[in-house]
């Protein structure tokens, strides 16, 4: 059986506690902030930054073994597209995207359509304790864009489908 949950609220990543139950295992995803910190046009490097998703899952009830398999994505926050997300400080938007990867060219971190991933993952519970998963997110601010100094923000929903 497929469960849909929502976490809602993510400044750039970051996100309130919220759990989720199925018949035999719960699962809770966290998530920090993601700060790029200061961001100057006039570097000709992208500004970076790495966050995380974490996931903590524990069986419930049922034997030792049993497997927990979810997907997570992320939406495309206030820019509606996951060509280039956006950061808004008052009526000036700062372009950055998140990826699954480190590096120039890594997967864009979505829902899994128009040529964006997904993060997938399956593994067994043990019958004692729960296990935890880190993701990392990749933050990456184009170069070049020339904006006014302020505090630029995103909210995205993370969605995690088991």
């Amino acid at each position: 059986m497929m469960h849909l949950r929502t976490i809602v609220s993510m400044g750039v990543l970051c996100l309130l506690p919220f759990s989720a139950q199925a018949l035999l295992q719960t699962c809770v995803v966290a998530s920090g902030g993601l700060a790029f910190g200061s961001y100057s046009f006039i570097d000709s490097s992208p500004t970076t930054a790495v966050g995380n998703v974490a996931i903590t899952c524990s069986l419930l009830s049922g034997l030792s073994g049993e497997t927990v398999s979810y997907n997570i994505s992320l939406s495309t926050g206030n820019s509606g597209s996951y060509v280039s997300r956006k950061m808004i400080s008052g009526t000036y938007q700062l372009q950055y995207n998140l990826h699954t990867q480190s590096g120039a060219n890594g997967p864009i971190w979505g829902d899994g359509t128009s040529g964006t991933s997904t993060v997938q993952d399956s593994y067994s519970l043990g019958l004692l304790g729960s296990v935890i998963r880190n993701y990392p997110v990749y933050g990456r601010i184009a170069s070049g864009q020339n904006l006014p100094l302020g505090a630029y923000t995103d909210n995205l929903i993370i969605t995690v489908n088991y």
